[in-house]
């Protein structure tokens, strides 16, 4: 036996007996229930170009990830709207990089729209990748602030800063969801003779 004390997301009582305090106990349960972040969507025509597109498990804690480490922020989302779902179906993320905007879209998994297979990074155990993706910062000294950042945050460094015979300074971390970030910089190339 459970009441609204011990279980504040349970259904409104039965003998609940006017339509109106059906409801009332509802939006009370409702407002009892842990709140989660709330996004907003808002449709717009998106400029062409090329996307990635991060399919992950767990898009919010992503979206958090992806904040602490790249100063990202979520401009709009889709939230899922079955019954206790936490999930996203979409989620446009913008990473500044010297005054411009650069827009990654995170979407969580959603198995039953692939068979019933998972899709994200990891999901077979082999913990792979779908795409990697390249950060092309303006300044050659921020490539070791970003990746330092993105460690903190929770990734793993796949290579550390380093300058490049091809021209970059250069580092690759992978983050918790399994994606793999490239985080780079122009600089004039070393000779190799």
């Amino acid at each position: 036996m459970s009441d609204a004390n011990t279980n504040p997301v349970a259904a409104p009582p039965a003998d609940a007996t006017s339509k109106r305090e059906r409801e009332e106990t509802a939006n009370e349960l409702e407002d009892a229930a842990p709140a989660r972040k709330k996004f907003t969507f808002t449709p717009k025509k998106v400029p062409g170009g090329v996307v990635p597109s991060l399919i992950v498990d767990g898009a919010r804690a992503a979206i958090e990830f992806y904040g602490k480490a790249f100063g990202a922020t979520c401009t709009s989302a889709y939230e899922d709207d079955a019954e206790g779902s936490d999930k996203l179906h979409f989620a446009d993320v913008v990473v500044p990089i010297g005054g411009n905007d650069f827009h990654v879209y995170i979407f969580d998994d959603f198995p039953e729209y692939n068979g019933g297979k998972p899709s994200h990074p990891g999901a077979d155990g082999l913990n792979g990748t779908s795409c990697a993706v390249t950060l092309n910062l303006i300044s050659a000294a921020d490539v070791n602030t970003w990746h330092d950042r993105a460690v903190a945050a929770g990734a793993t460094s796949l290579r550390p800063p380093a300058d490049q015979p091809w021209g970059d300074r250069f580092a690759q971390i992978k983050d918790p969801f399994g994606h793999k970030w490239s985080i780079c910089s122009f600089i004039e190339p070393t000779s190799s003779s």
